[in-house]
């Protein structure tokens, strides 16, 4: 069985996951795999720096701090189709290894996650507690999250 986890930050994606790992599932955390690929995938930096103007960096890696700010409203949507690819193709890869899956992703995907998945949980709670759950697990003051 194949279960996608979703939801907003800090809203619990992992604490579920989490559960669903201890009961057998193999985890794939999209966000461990992302930043992975980002390290290691010469054809996603290669990809990722042409779109946004950027060099590789001398240690042969992306200087993600330049690269969130180069984000904005009109190319999010063409990063999220660069980088998704290469998520999703690590997804089927996993899905031929093995039974029971967990993938935790923030952002469902239509191709790779949805269709793939025979259940979906999305977490939620409330803005408070997500907050607060900001706070404490990025140590975020008030202002960083205004």
């Amino acid at each position: 069985m194949i279960i996608g986890v979703t939801g907003k930050i800090a809203t619990g994606k992992s604490s579920v996951s989490s559960i669903l790992e201890r009961k057998g599932y193999f985890l794939f955390d999209s966000d461990v795999v992302y930043h992975r690929l980002l390290k290691e995938n010469a054809d996603l930096k290669k990809e990722l720096t042409d779109f946004l103007g950027m060099d590789i960096e001398a240690n042969n890696e992306i200087d993600t701090g330049r690269m969130i700010k180069k984000i904005n409203q009109e190319n999010i949507g063409k990063l999220n189709d660069i980088t998704h690819k290469y998520v999703i193709n690590e997804i089927t890869e996993t899905i031929r290894q093995y039974d029971n899956i967990v993938i935790e992703a923030a952002i469902p995907v239509k191709i790779g996650f949805i269709d793939v998945c025979d259940k979906i949980v999305t977490t939620v709670c409330t803005p408070k507690v997500q907050l607060e759950r900001l706070k404490k697990r990025n140590k975020y003051t008030e202002n960083d999250l205004l």
